[in-house]
């Protein structure tokens, strides 16, 4: 997470950039723990307030794909709950036929 941080940094406008990119691969696998899914996201919020364009336009636009990613994702994990309730269901009636 350090180096993630120190890169954010970068005197390099283009490696601030590839960071903002790279966050909407990598911010899933922080979202486990709050501590490091805050670190991340005040890291996207200060490369949102870069000075330079194009650092601050990636991380718009990293911000809104790891949204779209989330909502897409939550819909998809609905679809699964209610099959497996509805899988659920078909189990117990079945249970109950057989008793």
């Amino acid at each position: 997470m350090d180096e993630l941080i120190l890169l954010s940094s970068d005197p390099l406008p283009i490696i601030r950039v590839i960071l903002a990119e790279e966050l909407i691969t990598i911010k899933p696998y922080f979202d486990i723990s709050p501590e490091q899914a805050l670190i991340l996201t005040e890291l996207l919020t200060s490369l949102m307030n870069d000075p330079v364009a194009s650092v601050s336009e990636a991380a718009e636009h990293a911000e809104f794909e790891i949204l779209a990613n989330r909502k897409k994702n939550k819909e998809i994990d609905c679809v699964k709950a209610d099959k497996s309730k509805l899988d659920f269901q078909k189990n117990l009636a079945i249970r109950e036929k057989k008793e």
